[in-house]
This record gives structure tokens, C-alpha cells and sequence, in this order.
């Protein structure tokens, strides 16, 4: 069933959950400066019940350093939240791998009786599709808001796994245009 329809009154129905993946300083680089902006923009419209960012922090004993050689976002300030967006970062929840669904996380979800969890941030081929992938299957409806997500590795790994989540979780799912005020329930 795709996320909206026009003959349904949906916007009574769910209850959604922006995810600000990793928007932090030391994922920033030339492919993902411009969605500091964009993802301002969409908090500044207030679409979502609520609004969560994640924040990876990398450890000295984890795969990502003895597999992949991967040093960075160890400690700050490259794993701080990105000034602009810093504020409105009430809720974070802190993860030491790909995914977000961290202890507390699901929790809250189901607390607040969330339905529809709306991906934004970086990157689009590692922690947001893994993010993505995670919620379908614990039976959340995921979305992806590819107009407010990037890859530090550039644009044809954002691209690719924009057309790999199509296939994962269907393509209406996957939202590459930008939001405007009032318009959540008509994205589909």
C-alpha cells in the first residue's frame, strides 16, 4: 500500500518522525554542504510531529577503524551536529554504526505512536538506506526525502542508492523533489 492516497484523510491518520541522519560537521564536505540549507528550509515549515537527529560517533576498537581504516568522527568537533541545524537538534540520539534504531530510539517511536518516519541527512548509500531498510522491516512506512539527502562520496552514490531503496521499499516511497509548507500529505 503506498504511503498516501488520495481517497484517505491521511493526514488524521499518521503520526510522523523526521530523521536527520548524521548532519554533522565531519560528514560535511562539497557534496553535502548545500543540505545544511535544504533540511533548515524543511524544519523551518514544520511538516512533522516530531523531528530526530542521529549522530554517529566512531570508536577506536570499531570495524569502521580496523576494518575499513576509517579514523574520523572520533571526537569533536567533527562529531558535533552542524552549527545551523544544532538548534533544532532536541532529540539525538547517538549510534556507533550504520543504523539508527539505537536503545531508546524504537521506544520513543512507539511511545509517541509514530507511523511514518521521513529519512533526510547523510549518506544516502551507507546510514540512510540501512536506516531505511531497518524501519520497513520493523514495519514503520519509511520515506525517503532525496531532495534532502547526500553522500560525502559524491552524487552517483546518493543516486545509486536512491534506485537500489526503489527496489527495497518501492518507488513511491522515495520523494526526490522539495517540500513545501502544508504539502506532506500529498507527496506520494
Amino acid at each position: 500500500m503506498p504511503a498516501f492516497t488520495k481517497s484517505e484523510n491521511t493526514t488524521q491518520q499518521m503520526k510522523t518522525a523526521l530523521i536527520i541522519t548524521d548532519m554533522q560537521k565531519g560528514f560535511m564536505n562539497k557534496h553535502t554542504r548545500k543540505l545544511i540549507h535544504r533540511i533548515k528550509n524543511l524544519l523551518d515549515i514544520n511538516l512533522f510531529n516530531q523531528v530526530i537527529f542521529t549522530k554517529f560517533v566512531n570508536s577506536p576498537h570499531s570495524h569502521y577503524v580496523n576494518l575499513l581504516g576509517y579514523q574520523k568522527l572520533q571526537k569533536s568537533p567533527e562529531t558535533e551536529i552542524v552549527d545551523e541545524l544544532e538548534p533544532y537538534a532536541q532529540i539525538t540520539f547517538k549510534k556507533e554504526g550504520y543504523g539508527p534504531f539505537v536503545d531508546g530510539l524504537e521506544r520513543f517511536l512507539k511511545r509517541k505512536k509514530i507511523t511514518h518516519l521521513y529519512f533526510v541527512g547523510v549518506d544516502t548509500n551507507a546510514c540512510i538506506l540501512k536506516g531505511v531498510v531497518d524501519a520497513f522491516d520493523r514495519g514503520y512506512i519509511p520515506l525517503v526525502l532525496g531532495y534532502y539527502c547526500g553522500s560525502h562520496s559524491g552524487a552517483e552514490f546518493h543516486h545509486f542508492a536512491l534506485k537500489n531503496l526503489q527496489k527495497l521499499i518501492g518507488k513511491k516511497q522515495i520523494i526526490k523533489r522539495k517540500l513545501r509548507q502544508g504539502r506532506l500529505a500529498k507527496v506520494a
